[in-house]
This record gives C-alpha cells, structure tokens and sequence, in this order.
C-alpha cells in the first residue's frame, strides 16, 4: 500500500517535518561552526552568542522531531508498522517523487549529522583546553596554597606562597 495518490498525506507531512528538521539542522552546523571559530578565537561573547544560537536552534529541532514522531506514529498505523518503526520503514512504503524526497532528506540528514558530531567534538575539545588555560590563569593570579607545616606544628595552607604576579605597589 503506497500513499502518495492522496491530496495531503502522512508521507507528505513527513516530508514537509523532516525539510524543515533538514533546515535546522544545516543552521544548528552553522552555529556550532560559529563557535568553533568564537573558541579558536578565545572571544567570550562570540561564545556567548555562538551558544545561545545553538541552544535556541535545539529547542527548535527538539520540537520538529516531537511532530516528525507524532506524524510518523498515525503513518505506524496507517500503513501497519510496529509502532516506533524506523524512517526507512517507512520509506520502503512510499513510491515516485516522494520516495526519492525522502530517500534524498534522509541521507542528506545522515550526513549532517555525521558532521555536527564532528564538530561537537571539535568543541567540546576546544572548550575543555579553554577551560584548561583559564584555569592555569586563575591560578597564576590567586595561587592556592597547599598545606604545610606552621611553626606552631599546625597544618594550614601554606602562607608563602610565590605568585607569578607582583601585587606591590
């Protein structure tokens, strides 16, 4: 049973999530692109704005798959498929130009995916060595001492401590 000799379909509708999800998906590699070039750069509020792009743009993508799922569930029913069936389940029902816009969305979102994995950990690298260096930083300017011996026979942190910075005035 194939659905695409009806006006509006499920198939259609599946079509039309899944371009748009395609779509937010190419400006979620964007933005993640966007801070990949912010962190090279150490420039915070590049970052800043690079994140903020990337959490709104998955908030957008998270609600796109919540109607692919609930579009892909009625096509479950419509066509017989166990419930939770996989998109090409799916696409092995559909015929024509359908079948090859879904065949095309589905690669295509494979392929994005595959990059935006990439890149995430390009970024998470890079945000951990960033991390790494402010940290190294903060210490240079507010050394933490460590425990020693005073003359008393107490343990406290030690008090002499050699800062890479002179305080003095």
């Amino acid at each position: 049973m194939t659905l695409d000799n009806r006006p509006v379909s499920s198939l259609d509708s599946l079509v039309d999530c899944l371009t748009r999800e395609d779509g937010l998906m190419a400006g979620l590699y964007s933005a993640c692109e966007e801070q990949m070039a912010a962190l090279r750069d150490n420039d915070v509020e590049a970052i800043e704005a690079a994140v903020k792009r990337v959490n709104n743009l998955i908030a957008d993508i998270n609600a796109v798959e919540e109607e692919r799922l609930r579009i892909q569930a009625a096509l479950d029913t419509e066509l017989g498929l166990s419930p939770g069936s996989r998109l090409a389940d799916v696409l092995s029902h559909a015929s024509g130009e359908t079948r090859e816009k879904l065949d095309m969305l589905l690669k295509k979102m494979r392929s994005k995916a595959d990059l935006l994995s990439e890149v995430n950990k390009i970024n998470a690298i890079m945000t951990r060595r960033a991390l790494t260096l402010n940290r190294l930083i903060l210490r240079a300017f507010n050394p933490v001492g460590e425990l020693t011996y005073q003359g008393n026979g107490v343990v406290e942190q030690g008090a002499s401590i050699k800062s890479l910075v002179n305080k003095t005035v």
